[in-house]
């Protein structure tokens, strides 16, 4: 019996995910983002969270 591989959610990124996430580089998420993102910080690692994404994306929507 062949089993359909199980897909895992994706709760945190790393830094260069999180910028590819939001189609921009990693400098400008760097300098733009990062600073006004809550983070978890574990070592050498920085993760977002994708809520915590999504919710500076939406905080930073322009109206036409």
């Amino acid at each position: 019996m062949k089993q359909t591989p199980r897909s895992v959610p994706v709760v945190t990124l790393k830094a260069d995910e999180a910028a590819q996430a939001l189609g921009v580089s990693r400098r400008w998420f760097d300098h733009n983002v990062a600073p006004e993102v809550p983070h978890i910080r574990r070592g050498i690692h920085k993760l977002f969270t994708v809520k915590a994404l999504e919710k500076w994306a939406e905080a930073n929507m322009e109206r036409a």
